[in-house]
C-alpha cells in the first residue's frame, strides 16, 4: 500500500504525465528541441570534442551548451529509433520525477502541507509542463531540484555523500547549460544573505574538498573546453546590457501566466484551415473549451504577489521561519532574473524566464501553507480551496494549447509536418540534401539518424551582401548536381526573404527552382518545399 506522505507527490507526477502524453503529438521536432541529435551520429560535428579510447565524443554543441543531452540520448536512440515520443517521453518523465523531490524538499524544509500544495501547483503549471514536453531548457530545472534536494539532504544528516551529489549535479547544471550561473548565482547570494551561520557551519576543510572534487567532476567537460580554448563561455556570453528591459519584464510576466507560447508554438485562431478533433483527447479538450471558452493564462502570478504581501503578516504572527524562507527564495528569483535581464540577449525569450521554474511555485506554496497554518481547520479548507482555484486555471490554460494545437496546428517552426517531410525525403537518401532556412536541418539529420549528406546555407542566403566565404558555399551548393533543397513556403520562411534571396541569386547565375514537391502539414496548409536548383535553359537560349 502507497505511504500516505507520498500520495500527492505521485498524484502530481501522473498528473504532469497525463498532460504531457496528450501535448507530444502536436508540434512537430523544432530545430533548437533537436540541436543534441546530428551529434549523436557525427560526433566530430560538434562545437569541441574530444577523442578518448578511440571514440570520438562531443563535449559543447555551443559555447554555452554542453553535450549532457547528445550522452543521454545516444543510449535511448540504440533502443528507440528518434521521433516526437523518443525524443519527449523521456524527459517527460524525468522532469515528472523531479516533482517527488521537489514535494520531498517543501515537505522536509517547510511541512506537509506545503509539499503537497507545491507538487499540485507545479504538476500543472503550463510553464513548467510545457518545458518539461518541449525541452528548450534542456535538463536545468531538474538538474536544479536535484542539486537543491541533495544539498537539503546534506544539511540535514550531515553526510559528504549527500554534499558530493549536490555539488556534482551544480556541475553538470553549469555544463548542460551556462545559463545555470544565473540561478545558481541567485541561489548563492540568497544562501549568504538569509541563511549564513547555516552556511558557514559546512564550511570545513572536508568538506570544501569533497565539494570541490565533486563539482569539478561534474563540470569537467565544460571546465576542459574554457581552459583548452580562453574561456569562451565567458567571453562570447557575458555582456551587460539594459537594453529592452521593459520588454524583459513583459516576457517574465506572460512566462509567469502561461501564455507565452500561444501563438509562437501554437497557431492563433486567425490560422487559415483549422480543422476538427479526431481522437477522444481532442474531442474532450474542445468540448471543455466551449464550456469556458478562451483561457490564455493562470492566476499564479496573483499568487506570487500574494505570497509577498504575506511576508509582514508572517512577520507580525511571529512565523519567523515562513517569513525567512519566503525571504530567501525571493531574494534568488529576484537576483537570478535581474542577471538574466541585465545580460545582454537574456531573458528575451520564454525559454530563458523558464529556467527560474520550480521556484515560483515554492515560494506560492511555501507562503499559502505558512499564512493558513495559523487558522486550524478554516486554514485547512481556505488552503484547498485556494489550491483547487490554482490548478483548475492552471489546467484550463494547458487545455488551450491542447485546443489551439488540435484546432489551428503548430506554427512553421514547430510544425507537424516535419514528420511527414522526414518520410518524403527518404526517397532521396543517396543524394546531397541542402537546407536553405533556418528551422529543419537538425530535425531532419536527427529523424534520419545523422545518414543524409546535408548541408544547410541558410546563413549565406540572409545578408544582403554576403562575405567571400558565404559566396563560395552558395555557389558550391549550386554545384551539387541532383541535389534536392528544402525550404519554408512562402510566408512560413523562419529568415524572412530567404526564399526571394535564393530565388534571385539563382536567376543571376543561371539557374531555376525546379519543384519537386509541397509538404503540408495536418490541417492541409503548404509548409516545406523540396525541389531541385537546374540549369534555366531560357535563359541560357535567350543569351545566344
Amino acid at each position: 500500500m502507497l505511504a500516505w506522505p507520498l500520495l500527492p507527490a505521485v498524484t502530481a507526477c501522473l498528473i504532469f504525465a497525463f498532460c504531457g502524453l496528450l501535448l507530444i503529438p502536436h508540434p512537430g521536432i523544432e530545430q533548437d528541441e533537436a540541436i543534441f541529435g546530428p551529434a549523436i551520429y557525427q560526433p566530430s560535428a560538434a562545437l569541441y570534442h574530444l577523442e578518448f579510447g578511440g571514440r570520438v565524443l562531443p563535449v559543447m554543441l555551443m559555447t554555452y551548451l554542453g553535450a549532457t543531452k547528445t550522452w543521454l540520448y545516444t543510449a535511448i536512440f540504440r533502443l528507440w529509433k528518434p521521433s516526437q515520443f523518443s525524443i519527449r517521453l523521456p524527459l517527460l518523465l524525468i522532469y515528472a520525477s523531479s516533482i517527488c523531490i521537489f514535494h520531498w524538499i517543501l515537505r522536509v524544509a517547510h511541512g506537509k502541507r506545503a509539499g503537497a500544495t507545491g507538487a499540485m501547483l507545479l504538476a500543472t503549471d503550463p510553464t513548467f509542463l510545457l518545458t518539461g514536453t518541449l525541452g528548450w531548457c534542456n535538463l536545468q530545472n531538474v538538474l536544479m531540484i536535484a542539486a537543491v534536494g541533495s544539498f537539503l539532504k546534506f544539511h540535514k544528516n550531515r553526510n559528504r555523500l549527500w554534499l558530493a551529489g549536490a555539488m556534482f549535479c551544480t556541475g553538470l547544471w553549469l555544463w548542460d547549460k551556462a545559463e545555470a550561473l544565473w540561478m545558481l548565482g541567485g541561489l548563492i547570494i540568497a544562501l549568504v544573505c538569509i541563511f549564513p551561520r547555516q552556511l558557514l557551519s559546512h564550511v570545513t576543510t572536508k568538506n570544501l574538498a569533497v565539494g570541490s572534487l565533486a563539482f569539478s567532476f561534474g563540470a569537467l567537460p565544460l571546465i576542459v573546453y574554457n581552459v583548452e580554448n580562453g574561456f569562451p563561455t565567458f567571453r562570447s556570453n557575458v555582456h551587460f546590457s539594459t537594453a529592452d528591459f521593459s520588454h524583459k519584464l513583459d516576457i517574465l510576466e506572460i512566462t509567469a501566466n502561461g501564455s507565452i507560447w500561444l501563438g509562437s508554438v501554437t497557431n492563433e485562431s486567425t490560422a487559415p484551415q483549422p480543422r476538427s478533433p479526431e481522437n477522444r483527447a481532442e474531442r474532450w479538450s474542445l468540448r471543455l473549451h466551449s464550456w469556458t471558452g478562451d483561457h490564455r493564462q493562470e492566476y499564479m502570478p496573483y499568487a506570487f504577489l500574494a505570497g509577498t504581501m504575506l511576508l509582514p503578516a508572517l512577520l507580525f504572527w511571529r512565523s519567523f521561519a515562513a517569513a525567512r524562507f519566503l525571504l530567501f527564495w525571493l531574494v534568488a528569483l529576484s537576483i537570478a532574473w535581474l542577471q538574466m535581464a541585465l545580460t545582454q540577449g537574456g531573458g528575451l525569450g520564454g525559454h530563458h524566464p523558464a529556467l527560474l521554474w520550480p521556484l515560483p511555485d515554492l515560494f506560492i506554496a511555501v507562503a499559502l501553507a505558512g499564512a493558513t497554518s495559523r487558522w486550524g481547520t478554516i486554514g485547512k479548507w481556505l488552503l484547498a480551496g485556494t489550491v483547487v482555484a490554482l490548478v483548475t486555471t492552471n489546467i484550463l490554460t494547458v487545455n488551450q494549447y491542447l485546443y489551439q494545437f488540435t484546432r489551428f496546428g503548430s506554427t512553421a517552426n514547430w510544425s507537424d509536418a516535419m514528420p511527414s517531410l522526414s518520410r518524403q525525403i527518404s526517397n532521396f537518401q543517396n543524394e546531397t540534401v541542402i537546407v536553405a532556412d533556418w528551422g529543419i536541418a537538425n530535425p531532419i539529420q536527427t529523424l534520419h539518424r545523422g545518414a543524409l549528406p546535408l548541408r544547410e546555407v541558410a546563413y549565406s542566403l540572409v545578408p544582403i551582401a554576403p562575405s567571400k566565404a558565404q559566396e563560395q558555399e552558395i555557389d558550391e551548393a549550386f554545384a551539387q548536381r541532383n541535389a534536392i533543397w528544402i525550404t519554408h513556403t512562402a510566408g512560413n520562411e523562419t529568415f524572412l526573404g530567404v526564399n526571394a534571396r535564393l530565388e534571385k541569386i539563382a536567376a543571376e547565375v543561371g539557374y531555376r527552382e525546379a519543384r519537386i514537391m509541397t509538404v503540408p502539414d495536418h490541417n492541409g496548409r503548404p509548409i516545406f518545399e523540396v525541389f531541385r536548383v537546374v540549369p534555366n535553359t531560357h535563359a541560357a537560349l535567350a543569351s545566344r
